[in-house]
């Protein structure tokens, strides 16, 4: 045999045994900081070309009245 199981794997360290585990604390509290921005961009994005979309159908099936009285 090679030896005791603890010659294997070091030990942590005795202080890590006092620091308690705090899983809902970030690790990187700054490593996430694109996700809002970068969603709420796509869905403006989305907003627009929807709106886009729907206005090009609705001005397509007017006449030329329908849509001077719409712009005015």
């Amino acid at each position: 045999m090679m030896g005791a199981s603890d010659d294997l794997w070091p030990r942590p360290p005795e202080s890590w045994a006092d620091q308690p585990l705090d899983l809902l604390e970030p690790v990187d509290e700054g490593r996430y900081d694109w996700v809002l921005p970068t969603v709420a961009g796509l869905l403006t994005l989305a907003w627009l070309a929807a709106a886009l979309f729907f206005a090009r159908n609705s001005l397509a099936t007017m006449d030329a009245a329908e849509i001077a009285q719409f712009v005015a």
